[in-house]
């Protein structure tokens, strides 16, 4: 209904309607749910409880976080108000960025927000409002806004420093602008498909070598020593982070038309690959799966791109349909089956009756 509305204050309020179960189900769940929460966000609260914003800067987190969580707290003074608080901090700018991007299919984008992102936002806390600075930041650069954009990432880092890795935004969209934007004089002579195949066979290279950039990491930062120390060795592909990317591929063979989009949508293709290449990190240590989560989040802009340039109203419906069922089985084996993130099943003390 919120795409649908004329009125840009109708849009907002039927936003945050839309935003407010899931800000809700955050904001009421047990600590237990999302192993981060003891981890990180416990002990931040209870500084922010008895100490000024010095000793929550003073801990191990990024200062934006930390910024957040004692504002946060002493707002709602409860653990679980800045819980939900967290959640709207996660929220916001990924709706501003699809709103922007797309206005007009932001029930999509709710979507597959829903499968693919709110459970793993639930424990990752940092790194989800990171990603969600990424996509905002990306809406401008598409725009050739480049101070927002940079002004963005900077937050994003500031968040969490994982999303230094989302640089790679800007060279990716660069060179699809140049080679596939509609305007004159650009071209498509397969300088591009040389760069994306060389960055392929780099991030082959890091897989590799992954064990001893662990260790580099470690030393640089204490919080990856946990990393260091479950290193293990596993064979094959990680097909859990392929699925996003294997999906998006097929429905664009199937579908692809010259379209406005078509530089957004190459450019969202690649990151998604990027994403599912930086996820076999996992094989190494089974926490290095966040490295790829970051650019799995460009499916969505990715697919409501191709819907738009898309003009066959059947051929829509089934690259939404596949893309959905994608991402529901995405979902069902990341944080069901396996148990990623230690958020199923779901728990709360002081609502029992959504506990399952």
């Amino acid at each position: 209904f919120a795409s649908s509305a004329q009125s840009k204050k109708a849009c907002a309020a039927l936003i945050v309607l839309s935003c407010s179960p899931l800000v809700l189900l955050a904001g009421l769940r047990s600590v237990e749910v999302g192993t981060d929460v003891v981890v990180y966000l416990q002990g931040m609260y209870w500084k922010s409880i008895d100490g000024g914003l010095e000793a929550v800067l003073s801990g191990n987190s990024e200062p934006l976080f930390a910024i957040l969580v004692w504002a946060a707290t002493k707002l709602t003074g409860s653990l679980n108000g800045v819980m939900a608080c967290v959640e709207i901090a996660i929220l916001a700018p990924f709706v501003l960025a699809s709103y922007r991007m797309t206005p007009r299919r932001m029930g999509i984008a709710m979507l597959l927000y829903c499968l693919i992102f709110f459970l793993f936002g639930l424990n990752c806390m940092r790194q989800s409002i990171a990603i969600s600075f990424m996509l905002l930041a990306s809406s401008f650069l598409i725009e050739k806004r480049e101070k927002p954009f940079w002004a963005l990432m900077i937050c994003a880092i500031l968040v969490h420093n994982t999303a230094i890795l989302g640089i790679v935004i800007w060279p990716v969209l660069k060179t699809a602008q140049h080679h596939f934007a509609l305007r004159e004089g650009a071209r498509s002579d397969g300088l591009f498909y040389v760069l994306a195949i060389g960055a392929l066979l780099l991030l082959t290279m890091m897989i590799c070598f992954a064990p001893d950039l662990i260790k580099a990491v470690a030393g640089w930062r204490e919080s990856f020593q946990y990393q260091v120390d479950q290193l293990e060795r596993g064979n094959g592909i990680v097909w859990k982070g392929m699925l996003l990317p294997v999906a998006f591929s097929l429905a664009l063979l199937f579908s692809w038309r010259s379209g406005k989009n078509r530089a957004v949508i190459v450019t969202c293709l690649v990151l998604l690959w990027i994403g599912g290449f930086f996820w076999q990190f996992s094989s190494v240590s089974n926490q290095l799966y966040r490295l790829g989560m970051p650019f799995l989040i460009f499916v969505i802009p990715g697919v409501l791109s191709l819907l738009d340039d898309c003009k066959d109203r059947t051929i829509s419906f089934l690259i939404g349909m596949a893309i959905a069922s994608a991402s529901s089985l995405f979902g069902f084996v990341f944080y069901i089956a396996n148990g990623y993130a230690g958020t199923i099943p779901y728990h709360s003390d002081i609502v029992p009756l959504l506990s399952f």
